[in-house]
Protein backbone atom coordinates (compact mmCIF):
# COMPACT_ATOMS: atom_id res chain seq x y z
CA UNK A 1 0.00 0.00 0.00
CA UNK A 2 1.04 3.60 -0.55
CA UNK A 3 1.11 5.92 2.44
CA UNK A 4 1.59 9.64 3.00
CA UNK A 5 2.28 9.77 6.75
CA UNK A 6 3.28 7.61 9.70
CA UNK A 7 1.98 7.69 13.27
CA UNK A 8 4.15 5.94 15.84
CA UNK A 9 3.18 4.79 19.28
CA UNK A 10 5.95 5.58 21.76
CA UNK A 11 6.43 2.91 24.45
CA UNK A 12 7.50 -0.36 22.88
CA UNK A 13 7.65 1.15 19.38
CA UNK A 14 10.05 4.12 19.48
CA UNK A 15 11.65 3.48 22.86
CA UNK A 16 12.33 0.23 24.69
CA UNK A 17 10.51 1.18 27.89
CA UNK A 18 7.98 -1.52 28.61
CA UNK A 19 9.90 -3.68 31.10
CA UNK A 20 10.94 -0.65 33.14
CA UNK A 21 7.46 0.86 32.85
CA UNK A 22 6.04 -2.29 34.37
CA UNK A 23 8.58 -2.27 37.20
CA UNK A 24 7.55 1.29 38.07
CA UNK A 25 3.83 0.51 37.96
CA UNK A 26 4.43 -2.62 40.04
CA UNK A 27 6.32 -0.73 42.75
CA UNK A 28 3.65 1.98 42.83
CA UNK A 29 0.88 -0.55 43.37
CA UNK A 30 2.93 -2.59 45.84
CA UNK A 31 2.76 0.34 48.27
CA UNK A 32 -0.96 -0.43 48.54
CA UNK A 33 -0.50 -4.19 48.92
CA UNK A 34 -1.41 -4.98 45.32
CA UNK A 35 0.66 -7.34 43.15
CA UNK A 36 0.31 -6.09 39.57
CA UNK A 37 0.39 -8.89 36.99
CA UNK A 38 2.71 -8.14 34.05
CA UNK A 39 0.73 -9.97 31.37
CA UNK A 40 -2.46 -8.15 32.33
CA UNK A 41 -0.63 -4.84 32.36
CA UNK A 42 0.83 -5.39 28.89
CA UNK A 43 -2.62 -6.12 27.51
CA UNK A 44 -3.71 -2.64 28.64
CA UNK A 45 -0.59 -0.82 27.48
CA UNK A 46 -1.32 2.31 25.49
CA UNK A 47 -4.71 3.03 27.02
CA UNK A 48 -3.25 5.82 29.17
CA UNK A 49 -2.10 6.12 32.75
CA UNK A 50 -5.54 7.08 34.07
CA UNK A 51 -7.24 4.07 32.51
CA UNK A 52 -4.51 1.67 33.64
CA UNK A 53 -4.41 3.00 37.20
CA UNK A 54 -8.18 3.10 37.66
CA UNK A 55 -8.57 -0.42 36.25
CA UNK A 56 -6.22 -2.00 38.79
CA UNK A 57 -7.10 0.29 41.71
CA UNK A 58 -10.51 -1.41 41.74
CA UNK A 59 -8.79 -4.63 42.76
CA UNK A 60 -6.96 -3.17 45.77
CA UNK A 61 -8.28 -4.55 49.04
CA UNK A 62 -8.64 -1.79 51.59
CA UNK A 63 -8.27 1.99 51.19
CA UNK A 64 -7.88 2.90 47.55
CA UNK A 65 -5.68 5.75 46.26
CA UNK A 66 -6.78 8.15 43.57
CA UNK A 67 -5.32 7.31 40.16
CA UNK A 68 -3.19 10.45 40.05
CA UNK A 69 -1.26 9.40 43.16
CA UNK A 70 -0.34 6.09 41.53
CA UNK A 71 0.63 7.80 38.27
CA UNK A 72 2.76 10.45 39.97
CA UNK A 73 4.70 7.85 41.97
CA UNK A 74 5.12 5.71 38.84
CA UNK A 75 6.53 8.68 36.93
CA UNK A 76 8.88 9.58 39.79
CA UNK A 77 10.32 6.07 39.74
CA UNK A 78 10.59 6.16 35.95
CA UNK A 79 12.48 9.45 35.86
CA UNK A 80 14.80 8.29 38.65
CA UNK A 81 15.92 5.14 36.87
CA UNK A 82 15.20 5.06 33.14
CA UNK A 83 18.06 5.27 30.66
CA UNK A 84 16.79 6.24 27.21
CA UNK A 85 16.91 3.30 24.79
CA UNK A 86 15.61 4.11 21.31
CA UNK A 87 15.24 1.00 19.18
CA UNK A 88 18.31 0.97 16.89
CA UNK A 89 16.34 0.93 13.62
CA UNK A 90 14.14 3.91 14.52
CA UNK A 91 16.68 6.58 13.42
CA UNK A 92 17.09 4.68 10.14
CA UNK A 93 13.33 4.58 9.66
CA UNK A 94 13.04 8.32 10.34
CA UNK A 95 15.89 9.05 7.92
CA UNK A 96 14.10 7.00 5.28
CA UNK A 97 10.84 8.89 5.85
CA UNK A 98 12.67 12.23 5.73
CA UNK A 99 14.28 11.35 2.41
CA UNK A 100 10.87 10.42 1.00
CA UNK A 101 9.30 13.60 2.49
CA UNK A 102 6.85 11.51 4.52
CA UNK A 103 5.81 13.33 7.73
CA UNK A 104 5.49 11.47 11.02
CA UNK A 105 4.23 12.05 14.55
CA UNK A 106 4.02 10.34 17.94
CA UNK A 107 0.67 9.14 19.29
CA UNK A 108 1.04 7.83 22.83
CA UNK A 109 -1.00 6.93 25.88
CA UNK A 110 1.73 8.53 27.98
CA UNK A 111 1.29 11.97 29.49
CA UNK A 112 3.17 14.84 27.86
CA UNK A 113 5.40 15.49 30.85
CA UNK A 114 6.85 11.97 30.74
CA UNK A 115 7.24 12.05 26.95
CA UNK A 116 9.14 15.36 27.03
CA UNK A 117 11.35 14.35 29.94
CA UNK A 118 12.16 11.00 28.32
CA UNK A 119 13.24 12.31 24.89
CA UNK A 120 15.95 14.86 24.24
CA UNK A 121 14.97 17.92 22.21
CA UNK A 122 16.88 16.94 19.07
CA UNK A 123 15.02 13.65 18.78
CA UNK A 124 11.64 14.96 19.94
CA UNK A 125 11.59 17.78 17.40
CA UNK A 126 12.29 15.42 14.51
CA UNK A 127 8.58 14.60 14.71
CA UNK A 128 5.99 16.96 13.27
CA UNK A 129 4.09 16.76 16.54
CA UNK A 130 2.72 14.46 19.22
CA UNK A 131 -0.57 13.40 20.73
CA UNK A 132 -0.58 12.35 24.40
CA UNK A 133 -3.20 11.30 26.93
CA UNK A 134 -3.57 14.99 27.78
CA UNK A 135 -4.75 15.93 24.29
CA UNK A 136 -7.93 13.90 23.70
CA UNK A 137 -10.91 13.22 25.93
CA UNK A 138 -10.92 9.59 24.91
CA UNK A 139 -7.71 7.61 24.62
CA UNK A 140 -6.89 4.30 22.96
CA UNK A 141 -8.71 1.98 22.08
CA UNK A 142 -10.90 4.83 20.78
CA UNK A 143 -9.71 6.26 17.45
CA UNK A 144 -9.51 9.84 18.74
CA UNK A 145 -5.71 9.92 19.34
CA UNK A 146 -4.93 8.68 15.83
CA UNK A 147 -7.48 10.99 14.27
CA UNK A 148 -5.71 13.84 16.09
CA UNK A 149 -2.35 12.55 14.87
CA UNK A 150 -3.53 12.52 11.26
CA UNK A 151 -4.74 16.09 11.73
CA UNK A 152 -1.27 17.12 12.93
CA UNK A 153 0.17 15.67 9.72
CA UNK A 154 -2.60 17.32 7.69
CA UNK A 155 -3.27 13.95 6.05
CA UNK A 156 -6.42 11.83 5.85
CA UNK A 157 -6.23 8.97 8.39
CA UNK A 158 -6.69 6.39 5.64
CA UNK A 159 -3.45 7.66 4.07
CA UNK A 160 -1.51 7.01 7.29
CA UNK A 161 0.37 4.01 8.63
CA UNK A 162 0.03 3.41 12.36
CA UNK A 163 2.79 1.45 14.12
CA UNK A 164 1.73 -0.15 17.39
CA UNK A 165 2.67 -2.88 19.85
CA UNK A 166 -0.55 -3.31 21.85
CA UNK A 167 -4.17 -4.36 21.20
CA UNK A 168 -5.68 -1.05 22.34
CA UNK A 169 -3.44 0.87 19.98
CA UNK A 170 -4.25 -1.43 17.09
CA UNK A 171 -7.98 -0.98 17.77
CA UNK A 172 -7.47 2.79 17.81
CA UNK A 173 -5.48 2.75 14.58
CA UNK A 174 -7.99 0.54 12.80
CA UNK A 175 -10.87 2.64 14.10
CA UNK A 176 -9.31 5.77 12.64
CA UNK A 177 -9.16 4.17 9.20
CA UNK A 178 -5.37 3.92 9.09
CA UNK A 179 -3.33 0.96 7.87
CA UNK A 180 -2.11 -0.57 11.11
CA UNK A 181 1.08 -2.51 11.76
CA UNK A 182 1.68 -4.55 14.91
CA UNK A 183 5.22 -4.96 16.27
CA UNK A 184 5.93 -7.97 18.48
CA UNK A 185 8.17 -6.13 20.93
CA UNK A 186 6.03 -7.08 23.94
CA UNK A 187 3.15 -9.33 22.83
CA UNK A 188 2.41 -12.18 20.43
CA UNK A 189 0.70 -12.68 17.07
CA UNK A 190 -2.57 -13.62 18.75
CA UNK A 191 -2.56 -10.38 20.76
CA UNK A 192 -1.93 -8.30 17.62
CA UNK A 193 -4.16 -10.27 15.25
CA UNK A 194 -6.37 -7.30 14.33
CA UNK A 195 -3.45 -5.47 12.73
CA UNK A 196 -3.21 -5.33 8.94
CA UNK A 197 0.38 -6.57 9.18
CA UNK A 198 2.44 -8.03 12.02
CA UNK A 199 6.23 -7.78 12.14
CA UNK A 200 8.57 -9.58 14.50
CA UNK A 201 10.88 -6.61 14.92
CA UNK A 202 11.89 -3.16 13.70
CA UNK A 203 14.18 -4.60 11.05
CA UNK A 204 11.17 -6.12 9.29
CA UNK A 205 9.35 -2.79 9.57
CA UNK A 206 12.33 -0.96 8.07
CA UNK A 207 12.56 -3.43 5.18
CA UNK A 208 8.84 -3.10 4.47
CA UNK A 209 9.02 0.68 4.38
CA UNK A 210 12.10 0.59 2.14
CA UNK A 211 10.24 -1.66 -0.28
CA UNK A 212 7.21 0.64 -0.35
CA UNK A 213 9.16 3.89 -0.68
CA UNK A 214 12.01 2.79 -2.91
CA UNK A 215 10.44 0.08 -5.02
Amino acid sequence: MNFKGVLFDFDGVIADTMDFNFECWHKSFSAYGYNLDKSRYLQMEGTGAKTIAEHFIKEIIGPKPVWKDIQLRKNELFFEGYQLAIYPQIPQILDLLDSAKIPYAIVTGSDRDRLRKTLNDDFYFRFKGSVTMDDTERGKPFPDPYLAGAEILNIFPEDCVVVENAPAGIDAGKGSGAFTIGLKTTLTDSDLKKADLIFSDHEELLNWMEDRLNG
